[in-house]
């Protein structure tokens, strides 16, 4: 989006209604995945950016930025007209999930939004996440020195400061990778700001199946039948046995800590594609 067409947009922002769903991560999760898929439906206005990211590195764009990334109720009215049928809109920003202040900054301006979250086994996650800041070159370590490094900042206790958080290329967003497969502790501070009954929180092999999918479609109230994407799942690359049995260490009490807060209990033992 040009700034003359965001300026236009922005002169319109109070005609374009807040986001009635929002994609809150993790990421390296299947997020984006499952909301370019949801985009599809025809009862779905997407935002302009493909990852929004207001409530945590953008906060300071302000309200009217944020109501620009969306359709207008004209717009709106005019498609539900056409399939005869109620529109949602949405935006996906896998940051969410971790960003401290992104649950109470959500909860203030679109308190009835539903959300969505997909969680991968954070071993998985956290290897993905270290291929994409290598890719990125935002990472010169071995993936070996760089889990290590982070696990001794988690055992110092070393944590970062409040405006690290909002920093787009600090490294609370991008070096984290054992502490964002903490998954219990983020998601109590978003139950902490919402009703559970508007957090859907699914295992990110789930969307990729029929069930997953309807269970997505039913709780965002959209209607079944319209044809949506299949959703690919990103494999993980192989690593060494030793380290990933190191890493599935760390995560063992924070997995059990997760599976006791949903009442769910998900194959996060194994070594799943790992196996050689």
């Amino acid at each position: 989006m040009n700034r003359i067409s965001l300026e236009l947009r922005r002169v319109t922002a109070p005609w374009r209604p807040l986001p009635d769903f929002l994609i809150i991560g993790a990421d390296e999760s299947g997020a984006i995945h499952l909301y370019r898929a949801l985009s599809a439906h025809p009862a779905v206005c997407r935002s302009v950016a493909g990852e929004v990211h207001f409530f945590d590195v953008g906060y300071t764009y302000g309200i009217r930025w944020y109501r620009a990334q969306f359709p207008t109720r004209a717009r709106r009215e005019a498609i539900e007209r056409r399939i005869s049928n109620r529109t949602i809109a949405g935006e996906v920003s896998p940051y969410y999930l971790f960003h401290p202040f992104a649950p109470t900054r959500a909860a203030e301006l679109v308190p009835e939004a539903k959300l969505v979250a997909l969680l991968r086994n954070p071993v998985e996650r956290a290897i993905l996440r270290y291929e994409l800041m290598t890719r990125l070159g935002r990472e010169h370590r071995s993936l070996g020195d760089a889990m290590m490094a982070d696990a001794r900042r988690l055992e110092e206790g070393r944590s970062f400061e409040p405006r690290d958080y909002d920093d787009p290329n600090g490294p609370a967003r991008h070096h984290t990778y054992l502490e964002r497969g903490h998954y219990m502790e983020q998601l109590q501070r978003w139950y902490g700001c919402f009703d559970s009954s508007r957090i859907l929180v699914l295992e990110a092999r789930a969307v990729t199946a029929q069930e997953g999918m309807r269970r997505t479609l039913e709780f965002l109230g959209l209607p079944e039948g319209a044809e949506v994407p299949t959703i690919p799942f990103d494999s993980c690359p192989q690593i060494d046995g030793a380290l990933w049995k190191r890493l599935s260490g760390h995560f063992a009490p924070h997995n059990e800590r997760l599976f006791d807060l949903l009442g769910e209990q998900w194959d996060w033992n194994g070594r799943s594609s790992q196996e050689s």
